[in-house]
């Protein structure tokens, strides 16, 4: 999946940068120059929304898009913990460009 977000927004403005694990990415969340992270839920080797409940716990108002295989159960649960958007594989273009765009 880090490859197709890669992809997608190569040559735009935004700037991507990987984690390979969620303590990578709460590293890397924690910067100031993070503007958004895009999540894909079963990438997570720990709970899965135990990311988003560590973000919020402190106190980042990060925006936060979450991408699953489509169980429709952890989307709604992801909602409640304040993610902007979720959405479900398979994902194209189109339907990752927008979420972000309002965003950012």
């Amino acid at each position: 999946m880090l490859w197709f977000i890669e992809r997608i927004f190569s040559g735009v403005e935004y700037t991507v940068i990987k984690a390979n694990s969620a303590d990578e990415a709460l590293t890397l969340e924690m910067q100031p120059t993070i503007n958004i992270v895009i999540l894909g839920i079963l990438t997570l080797k720990k709970d899965r929304f135990g990311f988003l409940r560590e973000i919020r716990a402190a106190a980042r108002n990060t925006p936060v898009i979450v991408m699953t295989v489509g169980d429709v159960n952890y989307l709604e649960f992801a909602k409640q913990l304040g993610v902007v958007d979720s959405l479900a594989k398979p994902i194209d273009e189109q339907k990752l460009i927008v979420p972000i765009q309002n965003v950012v």
